[in-house]
């Protein structure tokens, strides 16, 4: 599910469930974070683990994913704190 920079990841979770509410077969969330403000890191992301998202994905490549070492190392620190499993 891919969070673009200015936007909230709870929408993009919401419309990914509605999606999904008719497949056939198992499946999960893996969230793409693209923008870190303290919002996102602090509390979005705390609210996907409690919603069933277990994986976090940040990209140092693809210009409209991409995200620096800085911003990769707060965003994966964070998801550790979280615990997701």
């Amino acid at each position: 599910m891919p969070q673009f920079r200015g936007h909230p990841t709870r929408s993009i979770f919401d419309d990914y469930c509605v999606r999904a509410r008719n497949a056939m077969v198992d499946h999960a969330f893996h969230q793409i974070v693209t923008d870190q403000t303290d919002t996102v890191v602090e509390t979005e992301l705390l609210a996907l683990v409690a919603q069933g998202v277990r994986s976090f994905n940040v990209f140092l490549t693809y210009d409209s994913l991409h995200v620096d070492d800085a911003q990769s190392v707060r965003v994966l620190a964070n998801a550790r704190r979280l615990k997701p499993t």
